[in-house]
């Protein structure tokens, strides 16, 4: 009866962990405000397309839904969000079953999830990778049954989901290149010899059309941002440290899940079937390591590696005198998380951020706030919204008529389409990225109040540059908050030929 009541329970944890994932995000994700992401996801929402310069359009497709359906709040929008991390946890168990896990390795697998800081802290705002990570794991769970024995056919499913997966983000197709060296580096490449596979490829292809067509109508702009944001970011990031916030994302107490993966799909009989599924997050890293990128951009392939690993540690573990271990690791990785459970998740109130800034992420470092910038980039829109109306609505009725707001910047764009109605200001413009294709038939612009441009280029525009004012948000990035706003009039040029000069797609 005993080992009865202990099975059941094993088998209640990974459903009871997604709903622990899935309540603690719904109590505390909307804390503060919307994050300067979201803002441009919801002007990218109310304005579908299939495409956009920087990102596919599935996530602005879900924040459309999400805020027609729950209201463009952070609530609201962030309700799919919280529901795919809360999936996410609950997938990874089911993909360590299909392994051939037993009860143990699911129960594992869910608190390994729930206790790897990168997880929760990707319910912090709206973003990409949560739902790329579901993706990832319905593919490799498709990828799964087709290496177990299933039907062939199920390499059209794959397809399908391969496609949905490139319009929530082009490094999918950096997964389906890593299954296909796996599949090529063991027997499973005889897969290469039946259509299924190739009519899989052609199926992916179809599905993510819509979005290459896109793109020849627009000149490919996601090349281009994708080489400035290569050059301006991702170079700069030392591969050391790259690989280093990788170990930290995991948890250094689910180290064990990684050292029992690489046996587990390397070197193992038991894991044999699956070495083609486990080539898939090698060589996404080594692409990753590469090409350059930013540091969480590996995250979403960690169930891959949880998920094998926890099969490992299920065999290795549930045995007389080691048994204590399977305890000992959660256990561990729940108390390296406990002090963290602040940075990841907003689940204090600001003065008790302030409180846990000075107290604990002081003796860490010399900038602590630098640590929680993602909570300060959520306050302070509606301010400096405030400000600039004020500004507006101070000029005569003759500039006001044909005056546009103008911003270097998506997130400060999206902060005036989002506090602006309400206090009477048109739609700001934009070169930044997809804002740069939304303007180019405005009739506004003979008159500006531009900020976050450098003053040298808005003179080669404009005749007359006089600044009026800062904007100002407290614990803001320097680089998004005391900037100087200039009321600019008098165009030297036309409008059409003056607008290209804005653009950066970055």
């Amino acid at each position: 009866m005993f080992f009865k009541y202990r099975s059941h329970m094993l088998a209640s944890i990974p459903v009871s962990c997604a709903l622990a994932v899935l309540g603690l995000q719904l109590l505390v994700n909307h804390r503060y405000g919307l994050y300067n992401d979201e803002l441009y996801f919801i002007d990218c929402a109310k304005r579908l397309a299939w495409g956009y310069v920087d990102h596919p359009p599935l996530l602005p497709f879900i924040t459309r839904i999400a805020g027609e359906l729950f209201g463009y709040t952070p609530q609201g929008v962030r309700f799919p969000l919280a529901v795919a991390i809360a999936l996410n946890c609950y997938l990874t168990s089911r993909l360590a079953r299909q392994l051939g896990g037993g009860a143990v390795a699911r129960a594992l697998a869910a608190v390994c999830f729930v206790t790897a800081p990168v997880m929760l802290r990707g319910g912090m705002h709206l973003n990409i990778p949560a739902f790329e990570m579901t993706l990832n794991l319905l593919l490799a769970l498709c990828l799964a049954s087709i290496l177990r024995g299933a039907s062939p056919r199920l390499w059209l499913l794959f397809g399908v989901l391969a496609g949905i997966g490139i319009l929530n983000k082009y490094t999918t197709v950096f997964f389906g290149a890593s299954m296909l060296l796996g599949l090529a580096l063991t027997p499973q490449r005889r897969h290469f010899a039946q259509p299924w596979i190739w009519l899989g490829g052609g199926v992916a292809l179809l599905v993510a059309l819509p979005n290459l067509i896109w793109q020849v109508q627009h000149g490919f702009p996601t090349i281009e941002f994708m080489r400035n944001i290569n050059a301006s970011i991702m170079q700069r990031i030392p591969k050391s440290q790259f690989i280093a916030s990788q170990l930290l994302f995991f948890g250094p107490f689910n180290l064990a899940a990684l050292v029992g993966a690489f046996w587990f799909y390397g070197r193992s009989e038991l894991g044999r079937t699956w070495r083609a599924l486990g080539c898939i997050p090698l060589f996404y890293f080594l692409f990753l390591l590469g090409t350059g990128s930013k540091h969480y951009y590996f995250a979403p392939l960690f169930p891959l590696i949880m998920a094998g690993g926890c099969v490992a540690l299920e065999y290795a573990w549930n045995r007389p005198g080691r048994r204590g271990l399977l305890i000992a690791q959660p256990a561990l990785s729940a108390l390296f998380l406990a002090p963290l459970l602040p940075i990841v998740l907003p689940v204090l109130t600001l003065d008790q951020l302030h409180t846990y800034e000075s107290r604990f992420l002081a003796a860490i470092t010399d900038r602590p706030a630098r640590v929680t910038s993602d909570y300060y980039n959520q306050l302070g829109w509606a301010g400096e919204t405030g400000k600039i109306a004020r500004l507006y609505h101070g000029l005569p009725d003759c500039d006001r008529a044909v005056c546009a707001i103008l911003s270097n910047s998506y997130s400060l764009a999206g902060a005036i389409n989002y506090c602006g109605p309400t206090l009477g200001l048109p739609e700001a413009q934009s070169g930044n990225n997809n804002y740069y294709l939304w303007g180019m038939q405005s009739c506004r612009g003979s008159v500006a109040l531009a900020y976050g441009y450098d003053e040298a280029l808005l003179r080669g525009i404009y005749t007359s540059v006089v600044a009026v004012g800062r904007t100002h948000r407290d614990h803001a990035d320097r680089d998004k908050t005391g900037l100087t706003i200039y009321l600019c009039k008098g165009l030297r040029m036309p409008w059409a030929e003056a607008w290209p000069r804005f653009r950066t797609y970055r």
